[in-house]
């Protein structure tokens, strides 16, 4: 019976000082909580705005000149996807306008051709190693014209026509 007094007694003061207990606790683990994330992010993550989506279309980049008697029409470049769809804060892609291929050398092609190639980083630290677009290339043969025989015209001797005549008459 001595314990249940023990803690019976005094009850109105036993929970003023747990509440107050309760109370310097929170206060402790929110100012800790406040000084750990303004050092990590003051330092490691600058403030770049907020996070936007931006449709950027795939820009195939050629190099080099199709060997002779081949031409290269690059209105008929074909790229596959188009265009990928990025996230990102606003301040690092508003200035980002298009994704470029890695340079593509066109003077080794013969005939149309599918390649497989991968896209340059849009901005630093972005790994783009494992995407790759499919980018068909329109190289045709150009066929030679047969050159034309240019048509040869005597005017040495020149001839009188005359209208309902026998050859006999323009002969004279």
């Amino acid at each position: 019976m001595g314990l249940f007094k023990i803690i019976a007694n005094n009850f109105w003061l036993k929970t003023i000082a747990l509440v107050l207990a309760g109370i310097t606790w929170l206060y402790v683990s929110q100012e800790m909580d406040i000084d750990y994330k303004s050092r990590t992010s003051a330092e490691l993550l600058p403030d770049y705005g907020k996070m936007v989506t931006k449709k950027l279309f795939v820009k195939a980049i050629f190099v080099g000149e199709p060997s002779n008697n081949y031409k290269f029409n690059v209105n008929d470049v074909e790229v596959e996807p188009e265009y990928f769809m990025v996230a990102g804060f606003k301040d690092v892609i508003k200035d980002i306008n298009d994704i470029q291929t890695d340079p593509i050398d066109v003077s080794r092609y013969r005939r149309t051709t599918v390649y497989e190639v991968g896209i340059q980083p849009i901005a630093p630290n972005i790994d783009t190693s494992k995407f790759r677009v499919r980018v068909t290339i329109p190289v045709e043969k150009i066929e030679e014209q047969p050159k034309q025989q240019p048509e040869i015209l005597n005017f040495a001797e020149p001839k009188k026509i005359v209208p309902n005549a026998s050859s006999e008459e323009v002969a004279k």
